[in-house]
């Protein structure tokens, strides 16, 4: 997945683009500059089939906000589990924090990783990959 959307304000289900074919081995990457927290959960980037949480490839991935917090939270479709997640932990209010999703093929497998300012804080086998079609990447 290769695109370049510079500076985006968040508003809500903003389709920015559609991807024909998300294939196994992709990668995303984000700065995030929070401004407060809000009293619900907040989704800053969905990447997926179309759903919520209804089937695998609805995150591909999906990050969000938890209620109250920046503490920000990653979803994907991950071991044939739609709604695998990891809580990257707190983000500063603001400041910049760069963030890194990927899926790649290595020699083990295709893994699953997060970077947070360059620093891997999880990596995990991906026993199901999938290629998905006609997948949406908004904000909100």
């Amino acid at each position: 997945m290769n695109f370049i959307l510079g500076t985006i304000a968040l508003s809500r289900n903003n389709l920015l683009q559609v991807i024909p074919v998300l294939h196994k081995d992709w990668s995303v990457s984000v700065e995030v500059n929070p401004s407060g927290t809000l009293s619900d959960w907040s989704t800053i980037l969905r990447v997926g089939i179309g759903g919520d949480i209804g089937v695998y490839g609805d995150r591909t991935p999906t990050l969000f906000f938890s209620a109250g917090t920046t503490s920000l939270y990653v979803t994907s479709s991950v071991n044939n589990n739609r709604n695998y997640y990891y809580d990257t932990g707190v983000f500063p209010i603001n400041t910049w924090t760069k963030l890194d999703v990927s899926q790649s093929l290595q020699s083990d497998g295709y893994h699953f990783t997060i970077s947070k300012d360059d620093n891997v804080v999880h990596d995990t086998i991906n026993a199901a990959p999938q290629d998905f079609s006609n997948v949406n990447v908004s904000s909100s």
